[in-house]
């Protein structure tokens, strides 16, 4: 069983946006913690396991509830990864999600070779050596083919001369990006919207390096919040994260 520290940033506890997936020995303490602060800091509701939840055998309900509920899983497959059977069996479950539920997976090879995941080799060789003397060739079987399918996935490559904070800011600019964040969607056929957004991103200047705060004023009901997330729509592309608080 990996030993995992985690937990959910979720504050209505309801869903998640991204799923991680570690062994908890490897990572724990670096990089997936790293990880999940940051796209926490971004504003994406992510979970990682608890380890109450890590107890016996079986995915236990609410484990399974939030790799079903989110949107993204990230497996972070380490150099003793394939050791975990419970890593393995979370993977099952995210490989299913792929097929049942359109679940976008990204994984992240940690100091670990791609090929030595897709055809266990190296240290996943060992590892699987030993569950078959534990488990049912079945079982084991299952353990392979999750492997290997999710292997064969796009995602990162952290090698030993890696800069890990670099890597977390490109994990969380395509978390974000696949998430499609631009849930403030202002229609297009708003009569005269696009004046009042192309006027906004002239004073703002967003290119620039040298930021500022713009105020809207007017009647109520003209339109101010309206103009305000649609300039939000058009510039969040620009920041890590984004809050849009209406009625301060």
């Amino acid at each position: 069983m990996a030993a995992h520290q985690a937990s959910s940033s979720s504050s209505s506890g309801s869903s998640y946006e991204v799923f991680l997936n570690f062994h908890g020995e490897d990572v724990r303490t670096n990089f997936a913690d790293h990880l999940y602060h940051a796209l926490v800091g971004a504003g994406i509701r992510t979970f990682r396991e608890e380890e109450e939840l890590c107890k016996g055998n079986e995915i236990s309900p609410e484990l399974l509830a939030a790799i079903q509920q989110s949107r993204i899983s990230i497996p972070i497959l380490s150099m003793n990864y394939a050791s975990s059977k419970w890593c393995l069996n979370e993977l099952t479950k995210i490989s299913e999600c792929i097929r049942t539920m359109n679940q976008i997976v990204l994984p992240i090879f940690y100091k670990i070779e791609p090929k030595d995941v897709r055809n266990q080799t190296g240290n996943y060789a060992k590892a699987f050596a030993k569950h078959q003397k534990r488990f049912d060739k079945r079982t084991v079987q299952k353990g392979k083919n999750t492997l290997q399918e999710v292997g064969k996935l796009n995602g990162w490559h952290a090698k030993i001369e890696t800069y890990e904070g670099k890597l977390v800011k490109e994990v969380v600019k395509t978390v974000w990006s696949t998430l499609n964040k631009r849930l403030l969607t202002v229609s297009k056929k708003l009569v005269g919207i696009q004046s009042h957004v192309k006027e906004m991103l002239m004073r703002l200047d967003i290119e620039s390096d040298n930021r500022k705060i713009v105020g809207i004023h007017g009647l109520g009901g003209v339109g101010k919040t309206t103009v305000a997330r649609a300039v939000c729509e058009t510039i969040l592309s620009h920041f890590e994260g984004f809050r849009f608080i209406e009625n301060v």
